[in-house]
């Protein structure tokens, strides 16, 4: 992980070490603090000799995903129950039916939507 452009080292360092405390699954396997030389005038050009550049610093860092931390926060994970009353299907096939479910559903809204004109019947009732 590279980022870029700030002003001093500690700056680079806190950023740093704010960024893994907002993402705890992963952790550095060390951050490095490294310094560039950069044109003030914003031009994509390399610095000439009377071009003002100023040093920016960045850090890096190798990333490393702590594997006792996901599986900590699977246990938290909840559980989506679907029941049925057909004791034959497999599970993989009752989900796959409750998915499915979407795509009819949003038909009927289809044909329920006012923008869909079609010809109202009405019945009357017999006297």
């Amino acid at each position: 992980m590279q980022v870029k452009g700030f002003a001093c080292e500690p700056d680079a360092r806190r950023a740093a070490e704010r960024w893994f405390a907002y993402h705890p699954f992963l952790r550095a396997g060390g951050i490095l603090i490294t310094t560039s030389q950069k044109k003030t005038d914003k031009k994509r050009s390399r610095p000439g000799k009377d071009d003002i550049v100023e040093t920016v610093f960045s850090f890096e860092a190798p990333l490393e995903v702590i594997p006792e931390i996901i599986a900590r926060e699977k246990l938290c994970l909840g559980r989506f129950v679907l029941a049925t009353n057909d004791v034959d299907l497999e599970a993989e096939t009752i989900l796959k039916y409750y998915k499915g479910q979407q795509s009819v559903e949003r038909g009927f809204r289809f044909l329920k939507d006012k923008s869909f004109r079609v010809a109202e019947v009405f019945s009357k009732p017999y006297p």
